[in-house]
């Protein structure tokens, strides 16, 4: 039922689209057709086939018919060969030589067929045949690849010729030609000295300074490296694909100077967030905009409709990846990353953050018939668990503090009992009686609420004691522990592909399937996409370019990740060291189908197997992309484009609740969201160029465009009412629950509901670019967009940019160890809109107790809402030293915006919770250095080494009066640590509570009493400030990256290290593990390792401590307490409770990927006459880390909330991971 549910709405969907979607599919399908028929060609000459039917027609119709019908030209004097010659022919699909040979058949006229160009000439003239001879040969690039389209001229003539699909070529010259010159772009040109050859091949090199290079910019366009004048930085698909991992986004860590990538979660399939330059908005999106082939992309997780991905709750989310999960390596060409608002102003408030440009292989002609196979497995393997004490078992703190020899409770046998957990029944305090001085640990808040669970127990000594089960078995420590929970990762990937090319243009056609299972058990995923990219040349004048791809994703069980619903993060709460979680898993279920119950011995762990094997969010999308790009040159100076492309996703998701007794009807539970988005991008873009403008050498092209981007989302969900009873077992629909049962009251929840959002931008663009003698380039752009989000009096706004570059090489005198060196300096200026429906009061409407209701929204809407604004400015400067083997690139850069749009608290008087408006102005500025050196260069043996580094400082620098400090986000709402900026700090300051200190800076300690005898101290504790105040700051001081690659003959060798210093890192994990005694941390006292003290009871042990610092009056600190008292104010959460031990400085560096590669010699692949190649390649992905100052072993990258801005939280974090990849490739 459900896939026909599915079918019937992507049927609607494509109905409603229609016209898109029509147009595309028809065309792709003509325009694939065209370029399967120029796979198999040779030549054109010798492929195209014409008809003529012509009576009484002069030569010089029949000359203009081919033309007209072929893409041949002619060329010849009229005055020395007769066209005015009638003639009639009839031919159907006749080869050109055939038609010309019975054309001159009776005339003094001879004709050589150059490429698409025909020249007649008299029989006799010097130009004949005889007074002429031919040179043919190949053109190859140092890898043996044909180069397509490199010019052979004639020196110091206009005569040659251009390489076909295969790199050949022929070219007829006069005796007295001397010399051949081979040209390319972004090849050294070669010359030739003629000498008698017949056949010249020629292996073409790269331009070493890497400046001659043609980039891929904003929009598509394609320049030379050295024209721009702002930074970019390309990733070559092979070094994506070299990475396998499964977000293509991980791939760019380490790589690109001032990229800085966050994964949340170390499962496959999950999502990454991408910042580049530093945070932009305080409270709104902050990633890049993804463009591939022309498709514009948000990297946003796909979250539920209401939770943006710049939410600041981080108890939520469920982690169903972003855009770049459902790109596929093996498709992309290069990744360009163009990282300020002067590269990507053409983009507009979409790409105000940066832009990561994706290129699509398009296809080329291939040897063979053109199929490509690889196979990739991926191993996945959990390694950096968290450290813990295996000495001490269950038991609280408040166990603790009774006596040094406190046992477990006995049965009427004598047995020592495994104890049941206190806040069910019964509490340790029946057990025992209240704690030292009479109190309960939860009264205090010197005591978190769970110090009483835990690792404060009993010593593990092998001795026997009576299980839950009531099995007599040895107290000691798991020997899996945590590491039960995971397995070893596997993720296959198999990728064919068909690429090849003729005349026609070139195509290419992929299929990807991969199978994932994760590294927690029941949580697996797959994906199955298709691809289609091409280059076609429709006419002399018409050409496309075509990308499409459908993915299909389904993923079982997608877990939390969030602090409050992470099925992980409760470990911390409920497993003690001496946990059995092989015993729990053996018992979770019953026979008879219901939920063991476990009596409260672990609380919230009844339900941890349960929630893994039995309850299920199951998520499945179908996506299609798909871009059309059409390229008019009706003159050589003039290129019109249009270029249309879709994003249509369909995403349903489902969870399952199953009822836990054995009737399958009490606390069921179902719920249903099905999803569709549809994104369109129509862009107009009209180019003129001109050389020499005023003055011989000045160049310009000139542009002008338009953009229509629209985005239609819909959602329906429904859900049982209520979570306790099912009317009928078993059965997941909306309305199975029986309302008699919900506690004796109906929940009244809405069953149903639907959510709408509609947003368009329309722009329009124009650029100028100037070039002088190629040594001084600018580019000046202005571009205007009108938002449908924004009030009608402020939804047009115009933003320019400006960039210039001076090649100081081309006109200064270097050393002749300068090779190469060019100044830039860029301005822009950006905007940006806001999300729809925020500037008019809307309605929501529900159901409550049976009757219907409608209400406003919480959110007062802004009465003049302005587009937030930011101006940015970056110079720079490159070099290239010693032969080009010394590459240098430095930049500065500052960005500042305002006029942010933002949300903050209300007076509840004024019936709303919130306020949106503009306010607020926030700065960020830093330096970027990329460098790299060819320590190795020669033809069988190369050596690399890379390095680049950014530092970016932000600082916010205005708020509207009265507004000093804004929260981003928040764990355990009002009770832990909170995210926040504060005007004239850096963005993303930690906030918690600290140690109240005198003026001296002395810790200020409270003594506790005995609630029984006011003179008698039990205990003591660090007083904490009233309110929360900085204690980190979440942004690094500076990020990079190392790299290496050797390259002997056909094996190569790479790997990259990456770093991060200087930020900070609030641990919920750590903190938790200090209250509740797991961390190695918390045995120094209960080894012996404290001052003597003495129990309760009498008895005594070294378990003491003294707290640094002063009582409230400034005396000393003198008063030996137990141990209790020092550990148990540290945990995650609680008002007052101390946060500062849980701040930790997070610095780290890490081996992100080794990878080796091998290319079978073709001497052995040609014997086995049906591969052209043959590959293999071994792949280690965040391997280990060199240095992390964290302790216990905690993984420095993993964080509680991936995509929002709310960053440095964590809690309940999986364990880190590295992988281990084989890779077989193979071409036919």
């Amino acid at each position: 039922m459900k896939k026909k549910r599915i079918y019937d709405w992507i049927v609607c969907s494509i109905r409603r689209f229609d016209k898109e979607l029509l147009v595309m599919k028809l065309i792709s399908i003509l325009l694939f057709a065209f370029a399967l028929q120029g796979v198999a060609s040779e030549s054109y000459a010798q492929m195209v086939k014409i008809n003529l039917n012509m009576h009484n027609a002069t030569v010089k119709q029949v000359l203009s018919q081919i033309e007209t019908e072929t893409e041949f030209s002619f060329l010849y004097n009229s005055k020395k060969v007769d066209v005015d010659r009638q003639v009639s022919l009839k031919m159907d699909q006749t080869n050109i030589e055939e038609v010309l040979n019975q054309l001159f058949a009776k005339s003094e006229a001879s004709y050589m067929i150059i490429d698409k160009q025909i020249v007649l000439v008299p029989s006799g003239d010097k130009l004949a045949s005889q007074q002429e001879r031919k040179i043919t040969g190949q053109v190859v690039s140092e890898d043996g690849e044909p180069i397509v389209g490199a010019t052979i001229v004639i020196k110091g003539t206009t005569i040659g010729a251009s390489t076909d699909i295969d790199g050949n070529y022929s070219l007829l010259i006069p005796v007295n030609a001397s010399t051949l010159q081979f040209s390319f772009i972004g090849m050294k040109t070669q010359e030739v000295q003629l000498s008698g050859q017949s056949v010249i091949n020629i292996t073409m090199n790269e331009e070493t300074t890497g400046l001659n290079e043609v980039v891929v910019t904003a929009l598509g366009i394609k320049r030379e490296q050295k024209a721009i004048g702002y930074i970019t930085q390309k990733v070559s698909g092979s070094d994506i694909v070299k990475a396998n991992t499964t977000n293509i986004a991980s791939a760019l860590s380490g790589k690109v100077a001032g990229v800085n990538i966050t994964n949340a979660n170390q499962l496959d399939g999950g999502s990454s967030r991408i910042v580049l330059r530093g945070n932009n908005n305080i409270q709104g999106n902050n990633q890049p905009l993804i463009v591939i082939d022309g498709m514009p992309l948000e990297n946003n997780v796909n979250l539920n409709i209401k939770e943006g991905e710049t939410s600041e709750n981080t108890s939520r989310v469920r982690d169903f990846g972003s855009a770049l999960n459902f790109i596929n390596s093996n498709d992309i060409e290069d990744m360009n990353v163009l990282k300020g608002p002067a590269a990507a102003a053409l983009y507009g408030a979409r790409g105000a953050n940066g832009v990561i440009l994706i290129t699509t292989k398009k296809g080329t002609k291939k040897d063979g018939i053109g199929i490509d196979y690889s196979f990739t497995s991926k191993i996945t393997t959990p390694y950096r668990f968290r450290d813990q004490q295996t000495e001490y078992g269950y038991g609280g703190l408040h166990y603790s503090m009774y006596s040094a020899t406190t046992e477990y409770p006995k049965d009427e046998e004598g047995n020592t009992v495994y104890p049941k957990q206190t806040w069910g029944s019964p509490r340790w305090d029946a057990i025992y009686g209240r704690m030292p001085g009479g109190y309960m640990t939860y009264e205090d808040p010197a005591f978190t609420w769970h110090a009483y669970s835990m690792s404060w127990g009993r010593k593990l000594d092998g001795s026997m004691i009576k299980w839950w089960d009531g099995e007599m078995r040895p107290h000691e420590a798991s020997s899996e522990g945590e590491k039960y929970f995971y397995r070893n990762g596997i993720t296959n990937t198999h990728n064919i592909s068909f690429s090849n090319g003729g005349e026609f243009g070139t195509v290419r056609v992929g299929i990807t399937r991969e199978d994932s299972k994760s590294i927690v058990d029941n949580t697996d995923y797959n994906r199955t996409a298709f691809s289609l990219g091409s280059n076609l040349n429709i006419s002399k004048t018409l050409s496309a370019e075509v990308y499409a791809t459908y993915n299909n994703y389904y993923r079982h069980n997608v877990l939390d990740i969030g602090n409050n619903d992470n099925l992980f993060s409760k470990y911390f709460y409920i497993f003690p060291t001496d946990y059995k979680p092989e015993l729990a898993y053996s018992m979770y279920k019953k026979a008879d189908e219901s939920r063991f119950d476990f009596g409260n011995t672990y609380g919230t762990g009844n339900s941890l197997f349960w929630n893994l094997y039995e309850n299920a969010y199951d998520y499945e999308r179908d996506n299609l992309l798909g871009s059309l790009n059409l390229l008019y040159n009706p003159f050589a100076w003039l290129t019109l484009s249009v270029r249309n492309s879709i994003d249509l996703r369909i995403d349903d998701k489902i969870l399952k609740e199953k009822p836990t007794d054995n009737l399958g009807l009490q606390n069921g539970f179902y719920q249903h969201k099905l999803d569709k988005e549809v994104i369109t991008n129509t862009d107009f873009l009209a180019t003129a160029s001109k050389n020499g403008l005023f003055v011989e050498k000045l160049n310009a092209q000139f542009s002008l465009g338009a953009t229509r981007w629209e985005r239609s989302f819909y959602e329906i969900s429904g859900q049982t009412s209520g979570k306790k009873w099912f009317k009928d077992p078993y059965l997941y629909t909306f309305g199975n629950y029986d309302p008699d049962k919900q506690n004796g009251q109906i929940r009244g929840e809405q069953i149903t509901k639907e959510d709408i959002l509609n947003k368009r931008i329309n722009s329009v663009f124009g650029f100028i670019d100037l070039s002088y003698d190629n040594t001084l380039f600018l580019q000046l752009t202005g571009r205007n967009d009108w938002s449908s989000t924004l009030p009608m009096n402020n939804n047009s706004y115009f933003y320019p940019s400006a960039s210039f570059s001076f090649v100081f090489t081309e006109t200064i005198t270097m050393p002749e160890w300068f090779n190469f060196g060019k100044l830039r300096l860029a301005y822009a200026s950006a905007a940006t809109d806001t999300d729809p429906y925020q500037v008019v009061p809307t309605f929501s409407s529900g159901v409550f107790g049976g009757a219907s209701y409608t209400s406003l929204k919480t959110t007062l809407p802004p009465v003049n809402l302005k587009p937030q604004r930011s101006e940015s400015i970056e110079t720079g400067i490159n070099v290239s030293l010693f032969e080009n083997r010394f590459k240098f690139d430095m930049t500065w850069y500052q960005t500042r915006s305002f006029n942010q749009i933002m949300e903050a608290p209300v007076a509840l008087s004024s019936g709303y919770n919130r306020l949106r408006f503009n306010t607020g102005e926030m700065e960020n500025k830093g330096i970027e250095i990329i460098t790299g050196y060819d320590v190795i260069r020669r033809k069988d043996f190369d050596w690399n080494i890379g390095l680049n580094l950014s530092k970016n400082k932000n600082t916010l620098l205005s708020m509207s009066e009265g507004i000093e400090v804004f929260e981003i986000g928040q764990i355990f709402g009002g009770a832990g640590p909170v995210i926040q900026v504060e005007v004239g700090d850096s963005y993303g300051n930690i906030y918690g509570w600290d140690y109240l200190k005198n003026e001296q800076g002395q810790k200020i300690i409270e003594v506790i009493y005995d609630k029984t005898d006011a003179t008698k101290v039990i205990g003591t504790k660090y007083k904490t400030t009233p309110e929360r105040v900085k204690l980190g700051n979440i942004t690094p001081d500076f990020i990079g990256g190392i790299s290496s690659s050797l390259r002997w003959k056909n094996l190569s060798f790479s790997c990259l290290a990456d770093f991060s210093f200087g930020s900070d890192l609030w641990s919920g994990t750590y903190a938790t593990s200090l209250s509740s005694g797991l961390s190695p941390s918390t045995l120094l006292e209960r080894n012996g390792g404290g001052l003597p003290y003495t129990y309760p009871d009498g008895t005594t042990a070294n378990h003491g401590v003294k707290m640094d610092g002063v009582l409230e009056d400034g005396t000393p600190n003198n008063h030996v307490v137990h141990y209790a008292w020092k550990y148990g104010r540290l945990g995650s959460w609680g008002v007052g409770n101390l946060t500062t031990p849980s701040v930790l400085d997070n610095d780290w560096i890490k081996l992100r990927e080794v990878s080796v590669y091998y290319d079978i010699p073709q001497s052995f692949v040609r014997k086995t006459k049906v591969f052209q190649s043959l590959g293999v390649g071994f792949t280690g992905r965040d391997l280990f880390y060199l240095y992390s100052s964290l302790p216990d072993n905690l993984n420095p990258e993993a964080l509680s909330n991936s995509a929002g801005n709310a960053q440095g939280l964590e809690f309940g974090a999986l364990p880190g991971t590295r992988s281990f990849s084989f890779t077989l490739k193979a071409a036919f």
